[in-house]
């Protein structure tokens, strides 16, 4: 499991490789764009519920807890980071590569990237969950002008999931 959950830590390799194997040409420039444009809400997110990682609970109570120990687990737990970009980057590229095969190739590479973080007990279910959910929501949102949309200001968007309980 360790093995698994260390392939997946890394985003954009995940979907490097899926177009790898496809012989495609991998957007770096984009999916760099995409993951640094959503780290903002995610942060904001983050620390606004400032939820302990299960590692951290486990530590507090004196219970041993089976973990993988990642450099990206040194933000509060929900929600989760990767669930929410590795949904983002695999419905873009879905997108962009609209293909049935393809399409649920990228989309399953952001399911394992998200349920990666559970085997490594980084997040809880509901971390993923809700991290999955502001992946879709946000690809909705950028959906209808993804080269163009302004990255770096996902104010509204924020407010429409506290507003919606999104």
């Amino acid at each position: 499991d360790a093995s698994f959950v260390k392939a997946k830590d890394d985003i954009p390799e995940v979907f490097e490789k899926v177009c790898e194997r496809n012989s495609l040409e991998f957007p770096k420039e984009m999916v760099d764009k995409i993951l640094k444009g959503s780290t903002g809400i995610i942060l904001d997110l983050k620390y606004h519920f400032n939820r302990p990682r299960p590692g951290q609970l486990a530590k507090e109570y004196n219970m041993k807890l089976a973990e993988v120990i990642l450099s990206s687990m040194k933000t509060p737990s929900y929600p989760s980071g990767h669930a929410v970009q590795g949904t983002l980057v695999g419905l873009y590229l879905a997108e962009k590569y609209d293909r049935a095969k393809l399409r649920t190739e990228f989309i399953n590479a952001g399911k394992d990237i998200a349920k990666s973080r559970l085997i490594a007990r980084a997040h809880y279910p509901s971390d993923r969950d809700f991290g999955e959910k502001i992946g879709k929501k946000l690809f909705q949102y950028i959906k209808s002008d993804i080269e163009n949309k302004i990255w770096y200001d996902f104010g509204y968007f924020l407010i429409l999931i506290y507003k919606y309980n999104l």
